[in-house]
C-alpha cells in the first residue's frame, strides 16, 4: 500500500525486493506510484503486477505485467457487440470534460472507426452539470449535419456513449427524449457497474448496455467462490478492484507452483506467468499470448425489463 505516493512506492518496493526478498509484487494502486515503482522492478529483476491501466505504463519496465483492466480493450468488447450483434453503425458521444471523459471519448471514437462505424458527433459537458439541454442539442445539431439527408426527421445515431458515473447518466437519460433524442441505445463503461443503474435510471435506461471487467452476478464457480469468501470475511460485496487483486495473486501462485517447472527465483516466476496459458479467475478468463500480451474477458451487460443481465460472452 503505497498510498498513491511516488516516494512511498519506491521505498516500499525497495524494501520488499532487497530486505524481504519477495518473489513478486502486486500493486501499487495508482498511476504515479506505479510509474515510480516500474524502474525499480527492472533494477531488481522483480515481477511487478501494477493495479493500473496499461496505457499509464511509461514502458520503462520489462518486469511489469499488466493484468488490470484495459480501457481500450474494454471499449473494443463493447463496440464489437454493437457492430456484430446489434448491427449498429452510427454512434455519438456525450462526455464529461475531465481527464477520464476526454480519454474514453477519444478511445471510443478510435475503436468505432477501427470496427468500420461512424461517430456522428462528440460533445462535452462541464463537471457538476445538471441541465444537459445545451450539450444534447449541440450533439444533435452536429450529428444531423454529419448524417446523409433522409427526408425524415429521426435521430441520426443509433447508440450514445456516456463515459460517466451512474448519477450523471440518471440525469442525462430523462433529458434525451425531451430534446428529441429518441430510439437510441445508451452505452457505458465499467463506471456503470459501480452503482445500481437499473434502479437509478429507471425506464430511461431500458436496453442500455455497458462493458465491465467483473460481473458479481455471474454463475461461474470461480466467481461465486470468491464472492462467498469475500463476503464472509468482510461483510460486504467486492468490486472489480478486489476481484482484480485476488486474480493477480492467484495467477502468481499458480505460476510459482507449476508442476513441471516450479519457480524458485524471480525470472523463472515471470517466465512461468507469461507461459501459463489460460487462467479462470474471479473476474473472468485471462490468456497470455506467446509474446506476453494479455487477453482477458470483458462482460457485456444490458438492462432488459428492469433487470441487469449478461449478454456476452
Amino acid at each position: 500500500d503505497a498510498q498513491a505516493d511516488e516516494e512511498s512506492a519506491s521505498r516500499s518496493l525497495e524494501e520488499l525486493a532487497v530486505d524481504q526478498g519477495v518473489l513478486a509484487v502486486i500493486g501499487p494502486l495508482g498511476t504515479q506510484a506505479s510509474r515510480a515503482a516500474a524502474p525499480l522492478a527492472d533494477r531488481y529483476g522483480i515481477p511487478l503486477l501494477p493495479l493500473t491501466q496499461k496505457e499509464d505504463d511509461p514502458g520503462a519496465s520489462s518486469f511489469a505485467v499488466h493484468v488490470f483492466l484495459d480501457n481500450r480493450e474494454l471499449l473494443r468488447a463493447l463496440v464489437r457487440h454493437c457492430r456484430e450483434k446489434l448491427g449498429y453503425a452510427r454512434f455519438a458521444v456525450l462526455y464529461p470534460d475531465d481527464r477520464y471523459g476526454q480519454r474514453l471519448s477519444k478511445a471510443f471514437s478510435e475503436v468505432v472507426k477501427e470496427f468500420g462505424g461512424s461517430v456522428m458527433a462528440s460533445v462535452s459537458y462541464k463537471d457538476k452539470t445538471t441541465d444537459f439541454k445545451e450539450p444534447i442539442q449541440k450533439l444533435l445539431t452536429i450529428a444531423k449535419k454529419n448524417a446523409p439527408p433522409t427526408g425524415v426527421d429521426v435521430t441520426p445515431f443509433e447508440a450514445l456513449f456516456i463515459p460517466d458515473q451512474v448519477q450523471a447518466v440518471s440525469l442525462i437519460a430523462p433529458q434525451l427524449p425531451y430534446n428529441n433524442v429518441v430510439g437510441v441505445t445508451l452505452l457505458g463503461a465499467n463506471l456503470w457497474s459501480e452503482a445500481p443503474i437499473v434502479q437509478t435510471g429507471g425506464v430511461y435506461v431500458e436496453h442500455a448496455i455497458f462493458a465491465t471487467p467483473f460481473n458479481p452476478e455471474s454463475k461461474v464457480p470461480a466467481t461465486r467462490r470468491f464472492i462467498q469468501k469475500y463476503e464472509e470475511q468482510y461483510n460486504s460485496a467486492p468490486s472489480y478492484l478486489e476481484a482484480q487483486a485476488y486474480d493477480a495473486l492467484m495467477m502468481l501462485l499458480r505460476a510459482r507452483d507449476l508442476p513441471r517447472s516450479r519457480a524458485t527465483d524471480r525470472v523463472s516466476l515471470l517466465q512461468n506467468l507469461l507461459q501459463s496459458g489460460e487462467f479462470e479467475g474471479a473476474a473472468g478468463i485471462y490468456r497470455f499470448s506467446p509474446s506476453g500480451e494479455l487477453d482477458r474477458t470483458y462482460f457485456i451487460m444490458q438492462v432488459e425489463n428492469d433487470q441487469l443481465i449478461q449478454v456476452a460472452p
